[in-house]
């Protein structure tokens, strides 16, 4: 996978983003993210703000998919922790 180059505002954002979700559902479903998002639209924030935190929420979830991906095929002998 490619990395992309990230301004630090935007990574500052993603993480303020996360722990806002976290701090109030720390085991979030679909639906908590759905009723979370819908509460701050419900607050006044702006546009661009909500689609911001759906992109690092997002963003995080497949982070999430992929670091249990990769835990699975080590626990199932397919990836080698040594090797890059």
């Amino acid at each position: 996978m490619k990395e992309r180059a990230i301004h630090q505002r935007t990574i500052y954002e993603y993480t303020h983003d996360l722990h806002q979700l976290l701090s109030k559902y720390p085991n979030p479903s679909p639906q908590d993210f759905e009723k979370w998002i819908g509460e701050l639209a419900k607050d006044g924030l702006k546009l661009s703000s909500l689609q911001r935190k759906f992109a690092s929420i997002r963003a995080w979830a497949r982070w999430r998919k992929l670091v249990g991906a990769r835990k699975a095929a080590r626990r199932d002998g397919q990836i080698n922790i040594n090797s890059r």
